[in-house]
């Protein structure tokens, strides 16, 4: 019984969530993680609400997502599209994105970006809500393949400095 309860005890939170969580499901649209606002204490029916009390960031590289939460609040998702096992949802509505989803894809399903950076080969579709508290963000590193989302608030172009390093002359808030 000890070898059990030590064995036990060493679980991850990746090892358990692999074995007996359901898939994470985020929708772009409703700005939501399983049944959880952005901007919100996580939801207690929420299976990542637990270990977001205890830690700020949970990562589950094997299941392809990240979520950061401060004080106690979720702040952000972000997903590896490569290793994603969960649902992409727009408005409640599937959304099947994946790494074969292109730019032109993205911007037929969300419209223009509020700002697209191209540096070298990658590409990052910058889409605002919310008066800009709500920031979406689809990556292409080789400019044609998506890899990365992400869904936070505060984004990186909610902040002055940052909008004027990307070089963005459009008026704040969107």
């Amino acid at each position: 019984m000890a070898l059990f309860n030590f064995f036990k005890r060493n679980e991850t939170f990746q090892e358990i969530a692999t074995s007996t969580h359901p898939p994470l499901i985020i929708d772009l649209g409703r700005f939501t993680v399983g049944n959880t606002p952005l901007g919100q204490t996580p939801w207690p029916g929420d299976f990542f609400a637990n270990p977001l009390k205890k830690s700020d960031s949970l990562e589950n590289k094997a299941l392809g997502y990240h979520l950061q939460s401060k004080n106690n609040r979720l702040e952000s998702a972000f997903l590896t599209i490569q290793d994603f096992k969960g649902t992409i949802l727009n408005n409640s509505s599937a959304t099947p994105l994946s790494i074969h989803t292109t730019i032109s894809d993205i911007q037929s399903i969300f419209g223009d970006p509020y700002w697209t950076d191209e540096e070298d080969e990658e590409v990052i579709l910058f889409y605002e809500y919310q008066n800009g508290t709500i920031e979406l963000q689809f990556e292409f590193p080789d400019s044609q393949h998506l890899s990365y989302i992400t869904l936070g608030i505060n984004g990186v172009l909610s902040n002055q400095e940052q909008r004027d390093a990307y070089g963005i002359t459009k008026p704040w808030p969107p």
